[in-house]
């Protein structure tokens, strides 16, 4: 029933919009939805089933395309199934839509990691399948944020630059640009959401001091360690708050007490947008729109 609401209620409000049904799971982690799509993508009867009844699910519900998320393909035969899923799915697209004279031929994209190059994979390093991607793709939806989760000391969760790391926006970006794919092809991920930790020491509050555990768990997120934009801001409002901006990495940062967050404000989402505007990216999207404020501060950034 959410299915079947979703794009007639989107649509009622702005006719032009297009809407997507992503397949994957939420969970960004290596082991979180490989065995499914790596098993389906193996075999071309079950390759064919899922595509078919990916197919007839998108056009059943008014959706005008169709993503795959599966974000951590771990081996290298991984890779080369997710390339044959593509052109299958591509072809069979368009094949469908030669006989649906009423509609155009689904949209087809899909989420991937923020950079072309995965790295620490059980079979090593591994990259994308740069062709297939470019070929069969409308666009992809590079995941450009989340980066320092995991960290036990402060740290920029989705820099614009890090001159001592890959994990940033830029490095993905250009990873995939040098790697082949067209950027009217890439569209860039930026957070509504950041990344919060409690300060083992309140005296060492800036970038690299250590954290004893994930922030509070927010209402919005529902989670520890993750705070929306709209909840940021009730932070930013109280006098008790530090604030910086820091200008080499393109990222910002605020303690409160003990409670330390990194977030993309509205000056670090100016800069990423024209970061992607130089880069000709065919755009960007928020995750999760959710998590703005009422005012929809950061998602008209764009506008």
């Amino acid at each position: 029933s959410l299915l079947a609401a979703f794009s007639g209620t989107v649509k009622s409000g702005s006719p032009s919009t297009k809407t997507m049904l992503s397949i994957g799971t939420n969970e960004y982690r290596v082991d979180a939805s490989n065995a499914a799509f790596s098993k389906m993508a193996s075999d071309k009867n079950l390759r064919g089933v899922f595509i078919n009844s990916s197919v007839e699910l998108a056009r059943a519900n008014g959706f005008d395309g169709l993503d795959l998320s599966w974000i951590f393909p771990v081996t290298q035969m991984d890779m080369e199934n997710l390339g044959v899923l593509l052109a299958e799915w591509r072809a069979r697209i368009m094949e469908e839509s030669a006989t649906n004279s009423l509609s155009g031929p689904l949209l087809l994209t899909a989420t991937l990691y923020f950079s072309n190059h995965l790295f620490d994979m059980p079979d090593g390093n591994l990259d994308y399948p740069i062709d297939d991607i470019s070929d069969n793709l409308d666009w992809a939806n590079i995941l450009t944020f989340g980066f320092h989760g995991d960290s036990s000391v402060t740290t920029a969760d989705a820099p614009l630059y890090d001159k001592s790391s890959h994990f940033s926006v830029s490095y993905g970006v250009i990873s995939w640009l040098d790697a082949g794919v067209p950027p009217c092809k890439l569209v860039m991920g930026i957070p509504l959401f950041g990344r919060s930790w409690f300060l083992r020491n309140k005296a060492k509050n800036g970038l690299g001091s250590p954290t004893a555990a994930a922030g509070t768990k927010q209402r919005k997120s529902n989670q520890t360690g993750i705070i929306a934009y709209a909840e940021t801001e009730e932070y930013l409002n109280s006098e008790s708050t530090v604030f910086t901006y820091d200008n080499q990495s393109v990222a910002e940062y605020f303690y409160n007490g003990d409670l330390w967050v990194s977030f993309d404000g509205a000056q670090v989402v100016q800069q990423k947008l024209e970061f992607a505007a130089r880069s000709q990216l065919l755009g960007y999207f928020l995750w999760t729109v959710g998590f703005d404020d009422s005012n929809s501060t950061i998602s008209k950034k764009g506008q």
